[in-house]
């Protein structure tokens, strides 16, 4: 799994020259404030995805006139990592190479993450007219599930960033990103798809050119040209044709060879399996009649009649064979599952198989057609440049047919996430269902990844955690994704009772995966003993002060002269 850990945030006035330094806790970090402080929570946290190059829906109100630069430390994969952020100049530092890029505008900021946290995710932009045209997000987009900002992400989801209404059901794609229902190789084979219609398309153009060209020319010379080929050339099409066909034929006699033996195996593992589970379940009887026999010193199995001693030692080795059917009932679902997968492959393999089949087929029938007619209609003499337009066409003809197979495999793979969108749908539904009832909604019913959210009233920002939460931990499923810190920012809307509260704040601790990270603000514990870095801002006009400042300046200065002398 791929994550990001935030070490330490520097946030800097640089018009007051004010700042202040937040170090996070590995696993929670808690910003409050007490009676005496109101501001500065919101701060911080719009600063968190700010400095790693996010653009925010809505900023705290003296946030330009502060002119806010930001310093963040973090780590990923195992290694450590500064980004400076002046406006929208940003500067990596890598410690590990100690190498630093720089980085002009948040558009090459954001080609950069695409292969730094390898994550493919590509979007349609909606004044695009080509839906297949995608394009790699800017960096809001691959933060949008992690935070919710105190201004705009409680009262509609997924709004806390900027911008990403520019892309088609933009939310709706991120959020099947994170969840597995479009992966990496998905977006791979979208953008082959995408590169094979545009294929295609001049392929079939370059085709309409030379037909044209060929259909003036003779009609030109119509009195003295009679046919446009001659047998030969037919018979070599044909018999390339037919070459092609035995092959597409053996590939799929392969194809089904292999899915025999699939299923041969696959039966097999399921007759096993049976074999195991019978074994467990005599075994569990057993158990439970030396247990409800536990006081004689001898038992008569129920079964067979034979006499057994009844210690401990006897009762071991039923729990250690109970133990042993367990792990082989789970070793034979695994190899269940692999086999069920590669049926899925074949058959897919397969399907192509025999379009191509009758595609080819359908074009054998039309060129035999083709040759009678010719037989009748053959003439030695032909335009030369008609004929090279010929030869021109059967080479784009084959060109076609091969991308059109390849077009039609890329489309027969990409139906396969359609099977994947039903899975993780119902594994969202049964994850956000217990959710949203320790959490005393009812009615709502939730459907899929990336649905709206109809809820609204003093119950608005409990159901949107309980999808938040939801999501998060599919995330932290996904190969695919970056496992980025989440930032909940004042959960208490509304004014809450202590209860609602604290039953809110035990779900997400109680079910947040044991490698994430979490960053809370709250202006009251509600009573809650936080196990984590707790900051709690006293300063009730600012909470940027003269102190950090002297501490961060050098840095900032530093940064500052590396971005003044590339710009130069």
């Amino acid at each position: 799994m791929k994550r990001l850990k935030l070490k330490s945030l520097k946030v800097i006035s640089t018009a007051t020259k004010k700042a202040k330094i937040i170090n996070f806790g590995d696993k929670l970090t808690i910003i409050t404030s007490n009676s005496e402080n109101r501001t500065g929570k919101s701060l911080i946290t719009k600063a968190i995805y700010y400095a790693l190059g996010a653009d925010l829906s809505q900023y705290v109100g003296d946030w330009q006139s502060l002119s806010i630069v930001t310093i963040l430390d973090f780590e990923y994969n195992n290694s450590e990592y500064t980004m400076f952020r002046l406006k929208n100049n940003t500067i990596l530092h890598s410690y590990a190479t100690n190498t630093f890029q720089t980085f002009k505008s948040l558009k090459e900021l954001k080609n950069f993450y695409n292969e730094f946290f390898d994550m493919k995710l590509k979007l349609s932009l909606t004044i695009n007219n080509d839906d297949d045209d995608l394009h790699i997000p800017y960096a809001q987009a691959l933060f949008m599930p992690f935070y919710i900002d105190q201004d705009q992400g409680w009262s509609n989801m997924w709004n806390s960033f900027k911008s990403l209404g520019i892309y088609k059901d933009g939310k709706k794609e991120i959020l099947e990103f994170y969840t597995g229902v479009k992966t990496n190789d998905y977006y791979k084979l979208k953008n082959e798809k995408t590169n094979k219609e545009k294929t295609i398309k001049e392929i079939k153009t370059e085709q309409t050119n030379c037909k044209l060209v060929i259909d003036t020319n003779l009609k030109h010379f119509n009195n003295i040209v009679s046919v446009n080929a001659n047998i030969k050339e037919f018979k070599e099409n044909i018999d390339a044709l037919m070459q092609e066909l035995n092959k597409v034929q053996k590939n799929k006699n392969r194809i089904k060879t292999e899915l025999l033996s699939v299923y041969n195996k696959r039966n097999e593992i399921l007759d096993e399996l049976q074999n195991v589970k019978s074994v467990l379940k005599d075994l569990e009887k057993d158990k439970t009649y030396m247990l409800e026999n536990f006081s004689s010193d001898i038992i008569i199995c129920p079964t067979c009649g034979v006499k057994h001693e009844n210690n401990s030692q006897v009762r071991y080795v039923v729990e250690l064979d109970i133990e042993n059917c367990q792990n082989n009932i789970e070793t034979l679902l695994t190899k269940l599952n692999t086999q069920d997968a590669l049926v899925k492959k074949l058959k897919r393999e397969l399907d192509t198989s025999n379009a191509a089949e009758k595609k080819i087929s359908n074009i054998l029938n039309k060129r035999k057609n083709k040759v009678k007619l010719n037989d009748i209609l053959l003439s030695e003499g032909i335009n030369s440049v008609i004929k090279s337009l010929q030869k021109k066409i059967r080479i784009i003809e084959k060109q076609l047919f091969k991308n059109e197979q390849d077009l039609e495999q890329i489309n027969s793979e990409l139906k396969y996430y359609d099977e994947i969108q039903k899975e993780q749908n119902k594994i969202f539904i049964e994850l956000i269902k217990p959710f949203l009832a320790t959490l005393g909604i009812g009615d709502i019913a939730p459907k899929k990844i990336g649905e709206k959210i109809k809820e609204g009233g003093s119950d608005q920002a409990r159901c949107i955690m309980a999808y938040v939460l939801a999501y998060y931990i599919m995330a932290s499923k996904n190969k695919d994704a970056v496992l980025f810190p989440l930032v909940i920012d004042t959960p208490a809307q509304q004014e809450p009772n202590v209860k609602d509260m604290q039953t809110l704040y035990n779900l997400i601790l109680n079910k947040l995966p044991d490698d994430a990270q979490l960053v809370i603000t709250t202006s009251d514990l509600y009573g809650m003993n936080f196990q984590g870095t707790i900051h709690t801002f006293t300063n009730k006009r600012a909470v940027l002060n003269d102190d950090d400042y002297k501490i961060i300046e050098p840095y900032y200065l530093k940064y500052l002269q590396m971005l003044t002398a590339v710009n130069e």
